[in-house]
């Protein structure tokens, strides 16, 4: 079983109950392990990622679901700043998919967008 982080513990604070099990739930089974990078933005957190091209929303026009608390990004941990191991970004997002599923949350992964693939994020719809 993994431990959750302080890092995650910050940035798992405020985001939807039924994610929070979906996260809890894969550090336990402990198959992959990981890092919450971000979770619930505020509209200024929101509005940096969007000028810096890790997002499509804007925050204000197009609001993330982050901004709702019901989406999440993470690293692999151990995390060696390769940033294109997809292979690791899938496996984890796998992991939450079969939990999610599971547990019968509606969910997507951003690695399985078509239009715009963002392997670190996880949401519940």
């Amino acid at each position: 079983m993994n431990k959750i982080s302080s890092r995650s513990i910050k940035n798992i604070q405020g985001i939807d109950p039924r994610l929070s099990l979906v996260v809890g739930m894969v550090l336990a089974r402990g198959n992959v392990d990981f890092t919450l990078t971000s979770g619930l933005r505020t509209l200024e957190d929101q509005q940096k990622a969007f000028k810096g091209g890790y997002s499509k929303c804007d925050g204000v026009n197009r609001k993330s679901k982050h901004q709702l608390g019901k989406a999440i990004d993470f690293i692999p941990y151990p995390f060696d700043n390769d940033w294109n191991n997809i292979k690791q970004f899938k496996q984890i997002g796998e992991e939450l998919k079969i939990t999610a599923k599971h547990l019968g949350f509606k969910y997507s992964y951003g690695g399985d967008w078509t239009s715009f693939k963002d392997y670190p994020h996880f949401q519940l719809d």
